[in-house]
Parts: structure tokens; sequence; C-alpha cells
């Protein structure tokens, strides 16, 4: 299977909450773009910021959100990319 990940699936993942992807990790190649690692940093600084994190649990968050990125392929999007998503 191949798969693409979006934030909305990589944070549900890291903080464990309900509806997270059962099939995690079952895929042979997964893909997401350049933006899950920035957009997924925010949802656990925002986490952290509202109080719903210590910062024991943002450190291992983040530090499992960078294993989740390292054994993914991240697009990189160029400028015609960006372009077209504004559209």
């Amino acid at each position: 299977m191949t798969a693409y990940l979006d934030a909305s699936v990589v944070v549900r993942k890291l903080q464990r909450e309900a509806g997270s992807l059962r099939d995690w990790g079952q895929w042979k190649h997964a893909y997401s773009s350049e933006l899950l690692r920035v957009e997924v940093l925010r949802a656990v600084d925002r986490a952290r910021l509202r109080g719903a994190l210590t910062d024991n649990e943002v450190a291992d968050i983040v530090m499992k959100a960078r294993a989740i990125l390292d054994g993914l392929e991240l697009i990189q999007l160029s400028p015609s990319i960006l372009n077209r998503a504004a559209q």
C-alpha cells in the first residue's frame, strides 16, 4: 500500500487521539509534502501553549514526529505547486 499522510493524520497518531489511522505503518511507501514538518510541529506547539501538553510530553512527541518525518518521502513544493494550491 502507498499512503499520503497529511498533518491531521500524523497529529492524531502522535497525540494518541481517537480516530487514529488503524493501518499505521502498513504501507510500502508513505509520502507527504514538505509542509508536514511545519504543520505538525506548530500543532504540537499550539497544544503546549494552551496547556494541553507538558514540556516533557512535547519533547517526547517532537522526537516521535521527527522519526515519522524521517520515514516519509517529503514532496518538495515548487512555486508552481504553491501558486496552484493558492487558487
